[in-house]
């Protein structure tokens, strides 16, 4: 829909909402390695310049926290922006700093040097607590991801975590139990990225809540492979995997809307869309060039689209065609096709085209 030239190379996006209430998304947020750039999405996307967020570093991950506050987790700490502008700010102890971090409307955890564990929770007065103990990982982690809070309740309990000794481990955050181990799971390579996602839910037309079909896993592996494993609601054990190929760069994945629920952008070699069209699951590569990083985005003029970077861009894409089984483009010959062959060292598909009593073109030119 939209490309954009950025003054550099961003490392990651997002967009945030500054209300709860509100159906489209007020900011996106680009990364860079050493600042922060915070644009308003309107009639015009224009950089914003008293956000509250600190331009001066990259940032790590952001969210709307609460109804109406915003948090940005950056390398030396967590800084809770309230609507007044007000500016609640918690350091990193010592030298350590923030390596990886999770994000929802409610909570935060990060992961700082050394493989230490801390967890921050919204109270009822929208003051952001830190939880008094930590949890000491034995390996590095190498990402994380929190679900998001279900309707009328306080917390999500689970936070998902891999680690560099090929593990992903899901990890309670109830106050009884709170970061306590609950279930693991051994990996044939290296996690790159976590995402737990709601299969089904969200809104059906009418705008009434669908139904639940529960929780799933999805693991990006550094090997480039995708596994899916359902994530028992209720106990946090992990069971029936599925795992699928994607491509020779390792999986970043990024929630993602579609029809009101949902969904994960799988980026590899190439870029992929796990989703739920008419109650079946869909993996499908998209007709785009590669992507580094994403967000989903909503604006009037497109409700369910995605924000991306690639090199020094910023692109807005929509998301067409759902529910259709194969990834295809057209190409018109001017001569029937009769065989085709994959060039192996370009990788260039080769089509021989002939057709009977018809001229070259460079007979046709003299005649």
């Amino acid at each position: 829909m939209a490309v954009s030239e950025l003054p550099g190379n961003p490392n990651a996006v997002w967009t945030v909402k500054i209300r709860e209430d509100e159906e489209y998304d007020s900011y996106i947020i680009v990364s860079f390695v050493n600042a922060t750039l915070v644009l308003s999405i309107g009639e015009t996307v224009e950089e914003v310049t008293d956000s509250g967020f600190l331009g001066t570093t990259p940032t790590l991950s952001c969210s709307l926290l609460g109804e109406n506050a915003l948090v940005q987790v950056y390398p030396d700490g967590i800084r809770h922006i309230r609507a007044d502008k007000r500016v609640n700010e918690w350091k990193t102890p010592g030298k350590k700093t923030i390596l990886k971090c999770a994000v929802n409307q409610r909570q935060v955890v990060i992961a700082l040097t050394g493989g230490e564990l801390v967890y921050f929770e919204m109270d009822q007065t929208g003051q952001l607590n830190e939880y008094t103990e930590r949890k000491e990982m034995n390996s590095e982690v190498v990402c994380m991801d929190l679900s998001k809070v279900p309707p009328a309740e306080q917390r999500t309990r689970f936070l998902a975590v891999g680690l560099a000794d090929n593990t992903v481990r899901i990890i309670s955050l109830d106050p009884t139990d709170c970061l306590q181990p609950l279930s693991m799971q051994a990996l044939p390579a290296t996690p790159e990225s976590v995402c737990i996602i709601e299969i089904g839910g969200g809104e059906d037309e009418t705008g009434a809540q669908k139904a639940s079909g529960g929780l799933v896993l999805n693991i990006g592996l550094q090997n480039g492979v995708l596994l899916r494993t359902t994530l028992d609601s209720v106990t946090g054990d992990l069971s029936d995997t599925r795992t699928r190929y994607l491509g020779t760069r390792a999986v970043k994945l990024f929630r993602v809307q579609t029809q009101g629920s949902d969904a994960v952008l799988a980026m590899s070699s190439r870029t992929w869309l796990s989703y739920q069209h008419q109650n079946r699951f869909h993996l499908t590569p998209l007709s785009y060039e590669s992507l580094e990083f994403a967000s989903g985005f909503a604006s009037e003029q497109c409700p369910e689209g995605i924000v991306a970077i690639s090199a020094n861009t910023l692109r807005i894409l929509a998301l067409e065609k759902l529910g259709t089984v194969f990834n295809q483009a057209s190409t018109s010959l001017q001569y029937t096709p009769r065989r085709f062959a994959v060039h192996p060292d370009s990788g260039n598909l080769i089509i021989l085209e002939t057709d009977h009593n018809t001229y070259t073109e460079e007979n046709a030119e003299k005649v």
